[in-house]
């Protein structure tokens, strides 16, 4: 697929460069096996997200996508969703590196991996994993921080400091065993911002808010 058109698009909505905006629009188009219109609306999408969220910047949010769109495709983790969570770890820990993409990799990774499963239904409460897909124990899991994080919030403001640390490092053990100590670590604070998430992203439409 040739993104050139909609690299254009993209550069004189955000003053990107283009040849390198070409390349890796290409690239995830390819790994989610767009069609031209499928790379237009994904630009349509990025171009929402850069604008709910002025600090980060397209050619970077492309190129995180870039490198964490197989293992994620793979996954079934729609693009949408991708756009959304890889925006929201940019905006919150500042990386214009590919960090981001990198964290969110070895989550879809160790999804997939066999000897993970042990750990995502200790972590979810879950006898049995093989009635849901991927993407859906992903939300699982994201359910999960959130909830967790609340109940630790509680916990705190109500003295409860040890129980809150125990919580806490159940959470972090679990995404250090599925993603590994820095990264599985990176992700979790990612997913801790939940509201910044669903403030760009509609669960019910499977799409970013307001994009075309």
């Amino acid at each position: 697929i040739n993104a050139t058109a909609s690299a254009l698009k993209l550069a004189i909505a955000t003053g990107i460069d283009l040849k390198d905006t070409s390349k890796a629009l290409t690239s995830v188009g390819q790994q989610y096996q767009l069609t031209a219109k499928g790379v237009d609306q994904f630009v349509d999408s990025l171009n929402e997200v850069t604008n709910k969220l002025p600090t980060v910047n397209a050619q970077k949010l492309v190129e995180n996508i870039q490198r964490v769109g197989s293992s994620a495709a793979e996954a079934g983790i729609s693009l949408d969703k991708l756009t959304a969570l890889v925006a929201v770890g940019i905006e919150k820990t500042g990386s214009a590196a590919a960090e981001v993409g990198n964290a969110f990799k070895s989550i879809f990774a160790g999804l997939q991996q066999k000897d993970k499963q042990g750990a995502v239904k200790d972590f979810l409460g879950l006898e049995d994993l093989s009635k849901f897909n991927y993407d859906e124990i992903f939300d699982k899991i994201r359910g999960k921080v959130k909830e967790n994080n609340l109940e630790i919030q509680k916990l705190n403001q109500s003295g409860q400091k040890e129980q809150a640390e125990l919580l806490a490092g159940r959470q972090l053990q679990f995404f250090s065993k599925l993603g590994g100590a820095y990264q599985g670590n990176r992700a979790l604070a990612i997913l801790g911002s939940s509201a910044r998430f669903e403030s760009i992203y509609d669960e019910k439409t499977g799409r970013i808010k307001n994009a075309e």
